[in-house]
């Protein structure tokens, strides 16, 4: 199984600030939990369009990232962050190229 999601959404202006130091908790969480069979992006288009792509091998590593803390407490809230509701699609990858390094 390979669950991959797109999910993009608009953050009120004010909230920005608070967006991103929420979703920077959920990598490092991520590093210090050490997860397997977890991919996952975070991109910022224009001044408040947030994109995040999730990509998970098994079901156990969707559970345990969406159990994780900061990821708990990046969702408590966020429609209080949001212009609108966020536009959440599975995805199906094709195919992919990179000859970069990641970033980290």
């Amino acid at each position: 199984m390979m669950k991959q999601v797109l999910v993009n959404y608009i953050v009120k202006p004010e909230k920005i600030g608070e967006n991103i130091a929420l979703i920077k908790d959920v990598f490092l969480a991520l590093k210090s939990s050490r997860s397997k069979g977890v991919k996952y992006s975070v991109y910022r288009m224009g001044e408040n369009v947030f994109i995040h792509i999730a990509q998970f091998e098994t079901e156990e590593a969707n559970n345990e990232f969406r159990a994780l803390e900061a990821f708990k407490a990046f969702r408590k809230d966020h429609s209080e962050r949001q212009v609108e509701k966020p536009i959440t699609n599975d995805i199906e990858e094709i195919g992919n190229f990179s000859s970069i390094s990641p970033i980290t």
